[in-house]
């Protein structure tokens, strides 16, 4: 187990490597292709599935409709959220294999979690737009933080008991 002093600075480095890396990628693909099609595409799917009367319009990173447009741009991406998860994961002494799956789980659910933001987003912006600000900027990411605080304490228990359980199978 790496001391808390190990484990920080493991942290910092691997949440610095990965925010200068994403500060690489061109804006015009992440605009023009990344986030109309990883994001902004899935999220009008969704919103045409609850109310497919709003008649949502992908255009490159943005989700409009006559009742209003959400734009996704650089930092609201969930890119700054799966970063600190994936920190974490890095920071922690596992074999790669586990890391490898926490990652994976640990990204599906950022995602997943990301794309319930916009969409509920969406309809604060097209329907209570005075809640916006307050949901965009603190609720909304206090609780995505808090939910991969929870996954990631779930992953290290889950980690250590079967650690726990290999050590015993070999005493």
């Amino acid at each position: 187990m790496k001391s808390t002093r190990g484990f920080i600075s493991v942290f910092s480095a691997a949440y610095l490597v990965l925010h200068v890396a994403y500060l690489q990628v061109p804006t015009p693909f992440l605009v023009e292709v990344a986030y109309r099609y990883a994001i902004v595409q899935p999220a009008a799917v969704m919103v045409a599935w609850i109310a497919p009367g709003e008649a949502v319009q992908v255009v490159d990173n943005q989700l409009r409709s006559a009742s209003a447009a959400l734009e996704i741009v650089r930092g609201c991406d969930g890119a700054g959220l799966l970063f600190l998860l994936l920190a974490a994961i890095v920071a922690v002494d596992a074999s790669p294999s586990r890391k490898l799956g926490a990652a994976i789980g640990g990204g599906v659910m950022v995602f997943a979690l990301n794309e319930l933001r916009i969409v509920g987003l969406y309809f604060v912006a097209a329907y209570h737009h005075t809640l916006f600000v307050p949901l965009h900027v603190y609720f909304i990411p206090m609780l995505e933080i808090l939910a991969c605080a929870a996954y990631f304490a779930w992953w290290l228990n889950r980690w250590s008991a079967a650690e726990d359980h290999a050590d015993a199978a070999r005493d």
